[in-house]
């Protein structure tokens, strides 16, 4: 796609099989048929849902963190 590309993978701690890069978007010409919502809103529309991705991902380290705790107790 033009005006698309992907820059360097970035080193991080977890999710290792998983690839995280930089991505440029730069004079790209989506079709109307492939826009989704209003376009210049992407921004807003991450924000929607920051909060409840937070949250599950706290409940996640707290479960991890609840069995690390747990399971030498229990053996």
């Amino acid at each position: 796609m033009g005006g698309f590309r992907t820059g360097r993978n970035l080193n991080k701690l977890g999710l290792k099989a998983q690839d995280t890069a930089e991505l440029f978007f730069n004079n790209i010409k989506v079709p109307k048929r492939n826009v989704l919502g209003e376009a210049h809103k992407g921004f807003y529309y991450l924000m929607e849902g920051l909060a409840e991705e937070r949250l599950l991902g706290a409940m996640g380290y707290l479960a991890a963190a609840q069995l690390s705790w747990d399971l030498p107790r229990t053996s």
